[in-house]
């Protein structure tokens, strides 16, 4: 019995060798602490139009322990919810600070749901990108703001392809809602002339050829590269697509039907794609509650309009204040996404 303990414990211990000695030119990643935000001398910013191009607020922090000598990318991120479920990436930086404008900070607090005047609670962290694979996080940090009215330009892609006859100063846009690198938008990937052809496209951050970055085809299934070659998507349709610039990776997702889902539906109720107004559209009889606009069938694929403005917002819904039929129509390739009830 000890002759067996003994030689289960060799193999162990010529296993764990072999594994250290594997690439050995790799650095060994042992996370001792994480980095740590300065603690801020003034949580609660009443934030002016008259100075949007001034600082509002210089955030630093410790370097935290990784195992060895590593130079990650900081990136600074706001939340409504601490738990930092859908980030806005406020600032970059190499070093262990870095500066946020008042602009840059209003126009965050307003995209996650603050209101002109009025303190809006947010959270700060910190995120460390050692390498693509290894990230970690600082403990989060309260910040009360006070906005101002502004209009927000999201960051955006452009997506011109076969189906659009590579007209890149007209091509349909993917936008960045939370200004975090990772796009979204709703793209009708079709050519009547040559309908059973894959769609080809690319994606650029210019409406212009040869002038910002040009991103193709990675070589394996949804990844890109910078100059990479044409991406192709097959069947046609309608598709909902996600880019990650972070990661260099996207996904499509076929869009097979678009249904009102809700306690205020008696049923779930398809729409139906219009073409010459390129919007969804649909009447429905529907009573006092809530509703939500659900992507094939799938719970994880809500919108509804939980700020009230009429715009679209991921795993929300549209409250019904009076029963009655309505026509409803969604315009899903407009940015951002809106949304409009007709009573009949």
């Amino acid at each position: 019995m000890n002759k067996i303990i003994k030689y289960f414990s060799l193999l162990i211990i010529l296993s764990l060798g072999t594994i250290s000695c594997n690439d050995d030119k790799s650095p060994v990643y042992e996370l001792k602490s994480t980095p740590v935000i300065t603690p801020l001398e003034n949580p609660m910013l009443v934030l002016n139009e008259a100075s949007a191009g001034f600082i509002a607020e210089t955030f630093s922090w410790s370097k935290g322990d990784y195992g060895f000598s590593a130079a990650p990318l900081y990136v600074l991120q706001a939340d409504n919810d601490p738990s930092f479920p859908d980030p806005i990436n406020l600032a970059e930086s190499t070093q262990n600070y870095v500066s946020v404008t008042v602009d840059k900070l209003n126009t965050a607090a307003t995209i996650l749901g603050a209101q002109p005047g009025i303190p809006f609670e947010t959270y700060i962290r910190l995120q460390a990108r050692l390498t693509n694979n290894n990230v970690v996080y600082s403990s989060s940090t309260d910040l009360q703001v006070s906005t101002y009215p502004t209009v927000i330009i999201y960051p955006k892609l452009y997506v011109p392809g076969s189906y659009q006859g590579w007209d890149i100063a007209n091509a349909p846009t993917l936008v960045s809602y939370r200004m975090n690198n990772k796009y979204e938008g709703f793209l009708n990937l079709t050519d009547a002339s040559n309908p059973n052809a894959p769609i080809t496209f690319k994606l650029t951050s210019q409406p212009a050829w040869g002038q910002g970055n040009e991103y193709g085809s990675g070589g394996g299934p949804g990844t890109l590269a910078l100059k990479g070659g044409d991406i192709s998507i097959s069947p046609q349709g309608y598709y909902l697509m996600n880019v990650d610039l972070n990661t260099l990776t996207y996904t499509a997702t076929q869009i097979t039907e678009i249904t009102v889902y809700g306690p205020s539906a008696e049923e779930e109720t398809e729409f139906i794609y219009n073409p010459a107004t390129q919007s969804w559209e649909t009447t429905i009889s529907l009573t006092q509650g809530n509703i939500s606009f659900r992507i094939n069938r799938n719970s994880n694929f809500n919108y509804g309009d939980n700020n009230k403005d009429g715009f679209l917002e991921k795993n929300s819904v549209v409250n019904i204040e009076e029963n009655g039929i309505y026509k409803i129509n969604l315009f899903l390739e407009e940015v951002p996404c809106r949304y409009e009830f007709i009573k009949q």
